[in-house]
């Protein structure tokens, strides 16, 4: 069973890293679209979302990351870009929806990073529900705000379109 879902418009890293996850043994399922990540969440209920920030259409992946959270806040949720730069994976990070991001610097570090977060998804869910952690989970999701999520979503895309973003500048 898949515990994962990866979901990034570049087919050929996408192949890749599905096919170095499968030969460890594990399972991912891959999306190529922000409508089919959603509807491969909701048939699936994966224990790790893993999405592109830059994904085509006019919804990004941190919004899809915010639907997905509204849904299930238990989940584990990672956003991966090669377009955000470090000042702006910190600013991802302090609106406290996400559990990592990080940049897609190289296919092969791209592809190690998502393997190590489906190992870890994989051994999570041989473990016994911690409603406890559920809970938790679902009280800090809550608390981040659909403007706040604009806000830092405008700033990004406005950071990715220009090319810029740098250090020191924030969404607030």
């Amino acid at each position: 069973m898949s515990y994962a879902l990866l979901i990034d418009d570049d087919a050929d890293l996408v192949s890749s890293i599905k096919e170095a996850v499968e030969s460890r043994g594990l399972e991912i399922t891959t999306a190529t679209s922000w409508e089919q990540g959603l509807e491969l969440f909701h048939a699936m209920a994966p224990d790790l979302v893993i999405a592109d920030y830059n994904l085509p259409g006019s919804k990004h992946g941190l919004q899809l990351l915010y639907e997905i959270s509204r849904l299930r806040p238990s989940v584990r949720l990672v956003l991966f870009s090669a377009y955000l730069n470090d000042a702006n994976i910190k600013e991802v990070m302090r609106l406290g929806l996400v559990d990592r991001a990080f940049r897609k610097t190289s296919p092969v570090s791209t592809a190690r990073a998502v393997m190590d977060e489906v190992a870890e998804a994989s051994k999570r869910a041989s473990l016994p529900t911690d409603w406890a952690a559920f809970g938790r989970a679902a009280s800090e999701r809550s608390v981040v705000s659909a403007e706040a999520l604009e806000r830092l979503d405008a700033y990004l895309s406005n950071s990715v379109q220009n090319g810029r973003g740098e250090e020191g500048e924030t969404a607030r």
